[in-house]
């Protein structure tokens, strides 16, 4: 197992969900000595498995009822990892029942909540805003801290977990007022995921946001890439076999760079792509705001927001024609999964 030290004091944390993220990021908390909690009723077998293979300890209640609960008393920190329509939502509910805790004379404490979701900056600024609104009313007292993750799930090499050989980056921003009034909050906090060997990236402009909106135009460029590339394949292949053939043959002399990317995210864009589709959309949201710029930097960015507006609907279209195609087969009707047609091209590209 990773070893675990002893720079920090443990800390209890609550990870809202074990999801494919969320699970291996809480692992390293748990290697590094902290307590990870998470909530366990209702959910899937696959998330109750996730938390016992990574010795996160499942609560047996809901969210909401481990928010009104005496166990949550013992939470300092509330890592929020999920999908992205759920990060304003989810942080409203925290600050509400935190502040319903505090006011019922429960042992009021700072607590740190770090929101690593694809989300706008403008929706990190409402998260903000319903986290430490609270501050003013003397309820629920929070360091907020926007973050984002970029790149694949943490990895180890061996089932053992004893080496990581794998951690996406966590980007951190925070507000000025943060900053200023509780610098030994976010330094101790940074320090924390360190010695959890997250692989931790401030960006330093003290601003809410920043984070969300680097990881954002991280995603413009390569998912907006993967729905281009998409589309084209697909309309390839239903023109023709050959055209597709053809099309990758080409691409992988003359593009080799490109589809070296395209050839290793092939697989991914179908499972993923429900996903992408709230993903673009917030890039699309961060386009149109940015039209808006006064010193005019924003021009045209209100037209390359339609743009990720399309690409959110393609990924859309692979997601219902995939769940489609799935309930053909099931009624034994012939059908090819859009996910079978993605694992073609890749052969096509590196088989020919």
């Amino acid at each position: 197992m990773i070893p675990k030290t002893s720079s920090t004091t443990s800390k209890t944390i609550l990870l809202n969900s074990c999801g494919a993220m969320g699970a291996p990021l809480g692992a390293l908390l748990v290697h590094a000595g902290h307590r990870v909690l998470t909530p366990a009723a209702g959910r899937s077998r696959a998330t109750l498995d996730r938390a016992s293979q990574y010795g996160i300890i499942a609560v047996p209640k809901t969210l909401p009822e481990l928010l009104v609960s005496q166990q949550a008393d013992e939470i300092d920190i509330f890592l929020s990892v999920l999908a992205p329509s759920d990060a304003l939502p989810l942080a409203k509910q925290v600050a509400s029942a935190m502040a319903a805790r505090t006011t019922a004379g429960s042992l009021s404490k700072r607590r740190t909540y770090i929101d690593l979701n694809a989300v706008s900056p403008s929706t990190a600024s409402e998260i903000d805003a319903a986290l430490t609104g609270n501050n003013e009313r003397g309820a629920a007292d929070f360091t907020y801290l926007d973050g984002s993750i970029i790149g694949a799930t943490p990895r180890w090499t061996t089932h053992t977990r004893e080496t990581l050989s794998f951690c996406p980056t966590i980007y951190l921003s925070h507000s000025a007022s943060s900053s200023a009034h509780h610098p030994e909050a976010i330094d101790e906090l940074t320090q924390l995921l360190a010695s959890a060997q997250w692989k931790v990236r401030s960006v330093h402009d003290a601003r809410v946001g920043s984070a969300k909106a680097l990881k954002l135009c991280y995603t413009a460029i390569a998912k907006g890439l993967m729905g281009l590339a998409s589309t084209a394949f697909l309309t390839a292949s239903s023109f023709s076999p050959s055209t597709a053939r053809a099309l990758a043959t080409e691409l992988m002399e003359s593009q080799r760079g490109s589809m070296d990317f395209l050839n290793a995210n092939w697989r991914h864009v179908v499972p993923k792509s429900a996903r992408f589709v709230g993903e673009m959309q917030e890039v699309r949201t961060l386009m149109s705001q940015q039209s808006a710029a006064t010193d005019g930097s924003g021009a045209g960015f209100a037209e390359m927001a339609d743009l990720f507006s399309a690409f959110a609907e393609v990924y859309r279209s692979i997601d219902e024609a995939e769940k489609r195609a799935k309930a053909s087969r099931q009624a034994g009707q012939e059908a090819t999964l859009v996910s079978e047609r993605m694992l073609e091209f890749e052969r096509l590209a590196r088989h020919g």
